[in-house]
């Protein structure tokens, strides 16, 4: 069996996570990453995930992702994507339509919560 892994890197700009997973999001880490991002989003229900070095999200990764995007989104927040590869974007779109917004930066991801980011 194949092991997978994924670690992340994140940064606060103007009041949205920014979290930059690195790896796969499957079966093998999903659990690891909801922990991760609830410990450190602390209430925060803003989030952006800067998909740049993210290799690949699973179906059950793409579950994972769609139930945090619902939770954000009762509490007024929302969970958008940033720098997807194509192949990624497709099956986003393919399988949950427009429910998912996508951006070509982070930075334009953070801007659509309304917040005026520096830089």
């Amino acid at each position: 069996m194949t092991n997978y892994h994924l670690t992340c890197s994140w940064e606060t700009v103007d009041g949205v996570l920014v979290l930059r997973p690195m790896g796969y999001l499957n079966d093998q880490t999903e659990r690891g990453f909801e922990q991760l991002l609830s410990e450190i989003a602390d209430g925060n229900c803003r989030v952006v995930i800067d998909c740049s070095d993210l290799v690949h999200i699973s179906s059950i990764g793409f579950g994972a992702l769609l139930a945090i995007a619902a939770e954000y989104r009762r509490s007024g927040g929302d969970l958008r994507f940033a720098c997807l590869q194509a192949s990624l974007a497709r099956a986003l779109t393919l399988a949950f339509g427009s429910f998912f917004r996508l951006y070509d930066r982070p930075l334009d991801a953070v801007r659509s919560f309304g917040t005026v980011a520096a830089g």
